[in-house]
């Protein structure tokens, strides 16, 4: 099993050189490279379009810091807005610079970008689920010319509604058959670019079980984002600190015939050792005991 975490805390603070090379040093092998508008500046107008060298140059760069410490980006993820026309600016920008991070995802050598659903309150409940439908295909569709030149694989991720209201709320693409209802039909009508990724405390806080989502995605499950939680808060701990049954679920994963890389995204374990007073040294230990507990999780009995 082939072990990935995000990094994209530690380059804020440290840079990709001195990051990549922590997660070297841990054990790792992959890395999950963010994406997302609020943890990095690769957005940067100075990088101008897709087809700029500099933004070529910046994201051909951090891919070869990768091989040199003979670490893969197994997956980026991708800028995202929760709730679909919460502005109509936002949900456009968040789609123009989805589309960004799909060429940037191709540059770092990156087979996947994990992309998340389009919510709405009108959604809850299983209400208007054709037009919670026609809203994930329209905004997915525009992602596809950029999904067939690259190669790049769109997953999709499973979500909760949110901790404001009541988390178990489902909204569109809460439960298994929800997310497999859109990849498929994405892919009927615009070629294999979508998959699936299942983030197991999403699963967790919405009341669904992660086993489940292992046993019916089948071969649409690519990514994973691993976490535990209280099943209240995305709290992003480490397995073992929340309620998750991880034996359980590693009895099936081990069974499901999965070929990705087994990915934490444990922001708040790893958020408890970013702090300015703790250096590489106490950082690069955290990294090495998370992985660690991935090595027990596999071994599971």
């Amino acid at each position: 099993m082939k072990f990935s975490t995000q990094f994209g805390a530690l380059t804020k603070r440290f840079g990709p050189e001195v990051s990549l090379k922590m997660l070297a040093d841990a054990g790792f092998e992959s890395c999950d490279y963010s994406l997302t508008d609020r943890s990095a500046n690769w957005n940067d107008a100075r990088l101008g379009d897709v087809t700029s060298p500099e933004f070529k140059a910046y994201f051909e760069n951090i891919a070869n810091i990768a091989k040199k410490y003979n670490i893969e980006i197994g997956m980026t993820h991708a800028p995202y807005c929760m709730v679909f026309s919460s502005s109509h600016e936002e949900y456009a920008q968040t789609h123009e610079h989805t589309i960004r991070a799909i060429y940037a995802t191709k540059l770092l050598d990156c087979p996947y970008i994990v992309v998340h659903p389009v919510m709405h309150p009108d959604f809850n409940n299983g209400q208007n689920p054709e037009r919670a439908l026609q809203a994930n295909l329209d905004y997915f569709k525009g992602l596809v010319p950029a999904l067939k030149e690259t190669g790049v694989i769109a997953c999709i991720e499973n979500l909760y509604w949110g901790e404001r209201t009541d988390p178990k709320t489902p909204n569109s693409c809460t439960t298994p058959e929800q997310l497999i209802h859109i990849i498929d039909t994405l892919n009927e009508l615009h070629g294999p670019h979508f998959a699936a990724c299942l983030d197991t405390g999403h699963a967790t806080i919405s009341g669904e079980n992660a086993i489940e989502f292992v046993e019916k995605l089948g071969d649409r499950l690519r990514t994973l984002h691993i976490q535990d939680n209280f099943g209240v808060l995305d709290n992003h701990v480490v397995p073992g600190r929340g309620v998750i049954d991880w034996k359980a679920f590693m009895k099936t994963f081990r069974a499901s015939g999965y070929e990705g890389t087994f990915n934490f995204e444990v922001d708040g374990y790893l958020a408890d050792f970013n702090r300015e007073w703790f250096g590489v040294d106490v950082i690069t230990q955290s990294l090495k005991t998370l992985y660690l507990i991935g090595k027990t999780m596999e071994n599971m009995e």
